[in-house]
């Protein structure tokens, strides 16, 4: 059954970087787990972060990922639609902008923030999803390294 992951991220002004650490540990998670992934952003600014981060976020860390669509890295960094047939799980760090091929992924992890947790738009996509048959687990991730 495909699955939605909803992990509500309080954001924090004098840590803004605390988002950005654990989609970095999610991502080595889910890598360490087999999957191979598309982590979608809003701009490129953000793509280069990420870019940067998943190198350097942990000291005895390695993710092999890259910013195209490359079939030997399984840790795609994309601006637009991802490709569900190679990469089946998909982290969407704004989710008010899905990824217009959602239905086709395995498994979608959103990172909400708790303002958006509630919007119009979270709760009709939450609505497409269960209308798509996906099940839903509700997370509240702690920043703590």
């Amino acid at each position: 059954m495909p699955r939605i992951d909803r992990y509500y991220w309080e954001s924090r002004p004098e840590e803004p970087a605390a988002r950005n650490r654990f989609v970095c540990r999610l991502v080595e998670k889910a890598v360490r787990q087999g999957y191979r992934l598309v982590l979608k952003v809003r701009d490129p600014a953000e793509a280069e972060a990420f870019d940067q981060l998943l190198w350097t976020f942990r000291d005895r860390s390695f993710i092999p990922h890259g910013r195209d669509r490359n079939p030997r890295t399984p840790v795609w960094i994309s601006l637009g639609e991802g490709d569900p047939d190679r990469y089946p799980l998909l982290i969407q760090l704004e989710p008010d902008h899905p990824d217009p091929q959602w239905a086709r992924y395995d498994r979608i992890a959103e990172i909400v923030s708790l303002a958006q947790g509630q919007s119009a738009a979270s709760r009709e996509r939450e609505a497409a999803y269960r209308h798509a048959g996906f099940e839903f687990h509700e997370h509240d991730p702690k920043p703590a390294e």
